[in-house]
Order: C-alpha cells, then sequence, then structure tokens
C-alpha cells in the first residue's frame, strides 16, 4: 500500500478527478485508488 502522495497542480486535479469519475461509473470496475494529494485554492 502506498505511502507517499503525489501532489498535482489544478488543471491535473481536475483532470485526475475526471478520469476516476468515469473509473467508478464503470459497472466492472470495483474500487480506485490513487495515491493525489489535491491542490488547494
Amino acid at each position: 500500500v502506498p505511502t507517499t502522495t503525489k501532489a498535482l497542480d489544478a488543471a491535473q486535479t481536475e483532470e485526475l478527478e475526471g478520469l476516476i469519475e468515469k473509473l467508478e461509473g464503470d459497472d466492472d470496475v470495483q474500487a480506485v485508488f490513487h495515491t493525489m494529494e489535491p491542490s488547494v485554492g
């Protein structure tokens, strides 16, 4: 299990959140994990 996070800028955070939403919407996907640390602001 990863214990470090990856800091992202606002554009990267938005792009990754969109990908995560698409993956979670897929009936074949049971869980989605990431090490993203969303940008603040």
